[in-house]
């Protein structure tokens, strides 16, 4: 636990600040100790937000762990504040403590599916509206992990079975 609190850097983001957007390389973990902010997603350059996350969550954590993009776009709410480690470093705390670290991004990684479960459906509903709209054309990324590649990653990195 001290070789993580050694790695920890802060963090200070202002109001209404991005802190990823939409297939954004995410090269942090940020640990957020004070503020909100909001998860959603873009579509033709316009943000959507459906959930707000406070003081005790993390952002990046999942994207770092599985060397994956970010999917869903992070802006504050408030000033933010808090700590963050970089990817190298999670990296190392995986390979040097992997019966703590292990458990931790299985949550993440549950965690960011209910997440993103939730927000492609709200995204979905979005993109369907459009659809039916003659004067409308879109080009959209969509970012999609379905559950046998999540099972993949899952099995590839811990050798586990998900829950």
């Amino acid at each position: 636990m001290i070789a993580l609190f050694e790695k920890l850097n802060p963090m200070k983001y202002n109001k209404n600040e991005k802190v990823f957007g939409e297939l954004d390389e995410v090269n942090e973990v940020f640990f957020v100790m004070q503020g909100t902010y909001r998860i959603g997603y873009e579509i033709n350059k316009k943000e959507y937000f459906n959930l707000a996350m406070r003081e005790g969550t993390m952002i990046g954590g999942f994207e770092c762990s599985m060397d994956k993009r970010s999917c869903l776009v992070y802006r504050t709410q408030t000033k933010v504040k808090g700590f963050f480690i970089t990817n190298k470093e999670w990296k190392n705390l995986q390979t040097q403590f992997p019966e703590f670290m292990k458990p931790m991004v299985q949550k993440l990684t549950s965690w960011y599916m209910k997440i993103n479960t939730y927000l492609k459906a709200k995204k979905n509903v979005i993109i369907k509206d459009f659809d039916r709209r003659a004067d409308f054309k879109q080009f959209l990324v969509l970012c999609d992990y379905d559950p046998t590649e999540m099972k993949e990653i899952l099995v590839k990195t811990f050798a586990i079975e998900p829950k």
